[in-house]
């Protein structure tokens, strides 16, 4: 199985010029995550697709995001200072190109299920033991129309 690493680390660019950051966020951030500095200065942006400055992600999904570097991601929130987002909820859009399926994974009677926050349940075919001994950490997965899959990565720890 692979892990889609390879695509979470695609985006190694500087942050954008051009405009910056709107100060009404009422239709949230939408652009591509990305990891910058070393601990104890590193950053989680979102760097939009519109020519605008890059926004430092803040709050309680700081962390989540962080692990999805790479992403296109959609975060919903409001700006606390010029260029500093904090973020209330996003969506995953695309990663590696896909629309990932986000949710717990869960395994009941054998089975590895992923269950979303609104309640929808896909089970994944044939998982790997590395995957079944995941249960419990909220992940995003890709899977193909049989349910077997293509790519999974961790977003949170059980």
């Amino acid at each position: 199985m692979i892990a889609l690493g390879f695509a979470l680390a695609v985006c190694a660019c500087g942050a954008g010029g051009g405009s910056p950051a709107p100060q009404d966020a009422s239709d949230g951030v939408t652009g591509r995550v990305r990891v910058a500095g070393n601990t104890p200065f590193e950053q989680v942006l979102i760097e939009p697709d519109v020519a605008s400055d890059a926004v430092e992600v803040r709050g309680e999904y700081r962390d989540e995001l962080r692990h999805l570097s790479g992403a296109t991601v959609r975060a919903s929130g409001s700006f606390s200072g010029e260029h500093r987002f904090e973020v209330s909820g996003y969506e995953i859009l695309k990663i590696a190109g896909q629309e990932p399926f986000v949710g717990v994974l869960d395994l009941r009677e054998g089975d590895l299920l992923v269950r979303s926050v609104d309640g929808e349940v896909k089970q994944i075919r044939s998982p790997s033991a590395e995957l079944v001994a995941l249960a419990g950490a909220k992940v995003w997965v890709i899977l193909d129309s049989n349910g077997a899959m293509k790519g999974y990565g961790v977003i949170r720890e059980r």
